[in-house]
């Protein structure tokens, strides 16, 4: 290996390094980053699915639809029909 050859790859092993040492950071960033989209995404989901629920209940008490409305004022409100008892459990 004559002395060209090897200053050659000393100068390629030192690029090498600070390639690594300078893109270390932003893909270590870029990683976080798809993490949180995922993350994101997740939530959106089970914020959509809770979107659909609640617009069913909506579309649902805005007909007069007596299982919906009994259902709200026992939930929401705390009714019961005569006879029944609430028992509430924390």
């Amino acid at each position: 290996m004559t002395f060209r050859d090897f200053m050659l790859v000393v100068v390629l092993l030192a690029l090498a390094a600070v390639a690594v040492v300078v893109l270390a950071p932003p893909l270590a960033e870029v990683r976080r980053l798809r993490q949180e989209i995922a993350d994101l995404q997740e939530k959106q989901k089970d914020q959509d699915e809770r979107f659909v629920l609640m617009r069913q209940e909506m579309d649902d008490l805005q007909r007069g639809d007596p299982r919906a409305i009994e259902r709200v004022a026992r939930e929401k409100f705390g009714y019961c029909r005569p006879g029944e008892e609430i028992i509430h459990m924390d």
